[in-house]
């Protein structure tokens, strides 16, 4: 069996889901007959076939990078595709002619929110009816993201959708500390971690509030340090922390390194993931490794994704979020050391070796 891999969505500077995109392709068998279409072709040590499509490497450079991997995807990967058995995507990217085609959906963030990502929710109105339609299996990453696709697209067969769960590396995201070359923050401190602050679905604006309303008490004795990427919201959150005088307690670190991230996750009191929507939840998965407790909505996926080792609220609530972070403060070490103990025991299940296992099998088992 010939399988051909479309990883034209990877740059140079991989997002949280090209990051994920590269631990998929990574796990798939080196023995078998698999071939990569890539611009990236250093992700992938092994692999024997990788076809480098540098136009879409060159195009990444312009603002027309989107447009520009779109018609490679309906054209160069259309016609590639054909001598193959099957074509994987491990997102949402892929062919619309293409009848061999297996992507992998992640989310439907842009049906629940469509005024944050108004160009992804007109890519996704026009393509992912024919996508569902043509794709002989679908790959999703939860049990929360089978029922939203078929709550928006009740036609499709439900036996086409098919959940391999997304995992961690585990020889990153881990409690071994980091030796940092120098030290760029304070984690000697007691500080709040929070992580993703890109769009406002992330709902860091409650953690903001709390802080106001613990100063108002007298009993905001941490900082909080939020990790993402410069964006319209991030630049948001700033003026709401300017506006209410948080400059002191709210210090926004931008991207990090993994390492970094790493020592974070490590000495922060918890991470806090207010999310009003997740198609997974991989910080929190990722927290939990490194030992760092962590509180989060009350979001059916993250149940699912992580049932232990995580403290719940009712999401969006400021005032349910408080009484869940002051119960978790009142905690004595036996307390914490055994709430983190089950989640770390929980999380030996997600394994990269054992998700690529999955998606293979899939891939030569398709009727």
């Amino acid at each position: 069996m010939d399988i051909l891999v479309n990883a034209s969505i990877l740059s140079r500077k991989p997002t949280g889901l090209g990051n994920v995109a590269i631990k998929a392709i990574n796990s798939l068998p080196r023995k078998e007959r698999i071939t990569i279409c890539t611009s990236t072709r250093e992700y992938f040590n092994g692999f024997e076939k990788i076809i480098e499509i540098n136009q879409v490497s060159q195009a990444g450079k312009s603002k027309f990078s989107g447009l520009f991997r779109f018609w490679w995807n309906q054209v160069s990967l259309t016609l590639l595709g054909r001598s193959y058995d099957y074509v994987y995507s491990p997102t949402h990217h892929g062919s619309l002619f293409l009848k061999n085609q297996i992507i992998t959906i992640h989310d439907l963030i842009v049906f629940k929110f469509p005024h944050i990502h108004r160009l992804q929710w007109l890519y996704f109105r026009l393509t992912l009816p024919i996508f569902i339609k043509n794709s002989p299996k679908i790959i999703v990453i939860s049990e929360c993201v089978k029922k939203d696709i078929l709550f928006y697209f009740p036609s499709c067969d439900p036996d086409k959708i098919i959940v391999i769960k997304n995992s961690f590396d585990s020889s990153i995201y881990n409690t071994v500390p980091r030796l940092l070359s120098r030290k760029t923050h304070n984690v000697e401190q007691k500080y709040i971690l929070a992580v993703g602050a890109t769009y406002s679905h992330k709902n860091l604006e409650i953690l903001l509030d709390f802080c106001s309303v613990r100063r108002a008490e007298g009993t905001l004795d941490f900082k909080v340090y939020i990790v993402g990427g410069d964006s319209s919201y991030r630049q948001a959150l700033k003026i709401r922390a300017k506006e209410n005088r948080l400059e002191e307690v709210v210090d926004f670190l931008g991207y990090v390194s993994n390492d970094e991230l790493v020592t974070l996750y490590q000495n922060a009191f918890c991470l806090v993931y207010p999310s009003l929507y997740e198609g997974f939840g991989l910080p929190i998965v990722e927290a939990l490794a490194c030992g760092c407790p962590v509180i989060a909505s009350d979001l059916e996926v993250f149940k699912e994704v992580c049932p232990f080792g995580a403290l719940f609220f009712e999401t969006g609530n400021l005032e349910s979020f408080s009484k869940c972070y002051s119960d978790f403060e009142q905690w004595d070490d036996n307390q914490k050391k055994e709430f983190l103990t089950k989640g770390i025991d929980y999380l030996k299940d997600y394994t990269w070796e054992d998700t690529g296992k999955k998606i293979f099998s899939l891939l030569s088992n398709i009727r």
